[in-house]
């Protein structure tokens, strides 16, 4: 199976440090990347639309297509969804465990106990897997092999992981450190506002 390398891009809710069990209890690690290059986004849209309709025609009767593994934005961007299972049996009755290969930007390995968080600026290795599901259809999944951090973000989400550009208006890092401090709040203030 060919390995593909996206292009760099902006990390979306990912799940790379651990696997994700809330629809699958054996795990899915998976991560969506914001691509704002725009000649970059549809280079790799063609490709996974070439393996698409070279699967196809293998199928000349499946008519039906399942939805893409991308979304295009109003402002040309795309965001695409990687992912694999991270455990699962095999026909004969044995168990096998995945997860992706994590790297940093000058190539060594990542580093054991750091979580990776949204807004994490990276690349992601991976193969495209086409399926021909009754239900669904024709369609394509991006098998997710491995990620290279090239800006790691850790601790939470930047603005633009929460869908925020830059616009005009208050700059935070323009403000002095000194704030006044809000009046205490009466016992029973705050526990209406714990039952709010």
């Amino acid at each position: 199976m060919k390995i593909n390398v996206s292009p760099s891009g902006s990390l979306v809710y990912p799940h790379l440090s651990k696997p994700d069990t809330k629809f699958d209890r054996d795990g899915v690690y998976k991560t969506q990347l914001r691509v704002t290059d725009t000649d970059a986004a549809n280079e790799l849209v063609d490709t996974i639309q070439d393996s698409l309709d070279e699967f196809a025609t293998q199928h000349p009767n499946v008519k039906k297509r399942a939805k893409l593994p991308f979304e295009k934005s109003d402002d040309g961007s795309y965001t695409f969804t990687f992912k694999c299972k991270a455990r699962g049996i095999r026909a004969d009755g044995t168990t096998w465990e995945q997860k992706p290969k994590i790297f940093d930007a000058k190539g060594n390995p990542f580093i054991t106990g750091k979580t990776i968080w949204g807004g994490t600026t990276a690349k992601i290795s991976f193969a495209i897997a086409p399926y021909n599901v009754a239900a669904t259809g024709l369609g394509v999944t991006l098998r997710l092999k491995g990620v290279q951090i090239l800006e790691l973000v850790e601790g939470g989400g930047s603005a633009e992981t929460y869908g925020f550009s830059e616009e005009e208006g208050f700059d935070a890092s323009t403000q002095s450190e000194e704030v006044s401090s809000p009046a205490e709040e009466s016992p029973q203030e705050e526990n209406a506002a714990a039952n709010y």
